[in-house]
């Protein structure tokens, strides 16, 4: 099982895979919406949210975490959110989760692994995801529980 050793992952949450999947269909690459993976994606944040909360994490983690979700979460709903949505769109969400599963698969590592890996992050006061570890890094803090 290989998981983030220092510095997380993108590729290993996916998250960032639906935030290019908006990329690709706002710019007319892909026809697929990504509406309710967006959706879905802003439910478990604001569950991850909620638990950094109640695990006391340092402040600057909630605040620049709760940043992060509304601009690559949030944001991206609301400029797609009068798009129709269509059944197709949710089945190639489901095939990108297979994709985002192999993909972990060959890394070694699988989505209970992430979940746990997260988890324990927030549980432990750590930093467990890419954004928050970059903007806080370049916001000068370097020192890391």
């Amino acid at each position: 099982m290989i998981l983030y050793i220092m510095i997380p992952r993108f590729d290993y949450n996916f998250s960032y895979w639906i935030v290019l999947w908006f990329l690709l269909y706002y710019f007319h690459y892909i026809k697929y919406s990504p509406k309710l993976w967006l959706i879905f994606s802003i439910i478990f944040s604001f569950v991850s949210l909620i638990t950094m909360i109640y695990y006391k994490n340092p402040i600057i983690y909630i605040i620049i975490f709760f940043i992060i979700i509304s601009i690559i979460k949030i944001y991206p709903l609301y400029l797609i959110h009068n798009k129709p949505y269509k059944i197709c769109d949710f089945l190639f969400g489901i095939f990108l989760f297979i994709i985002y599963l192999f993909w972990l698969f060959i890394n070694e590592t699988n989505f209970v692994n992430i979940l746990k890996y997260n988890f324990e992050a927030i549980k432990d006061k750590r930093i467990g995801t890419p954004m928050l570890y970059y903007l806080i890094t370049f916001s000068g803090n370097r020192r890391f529980p």
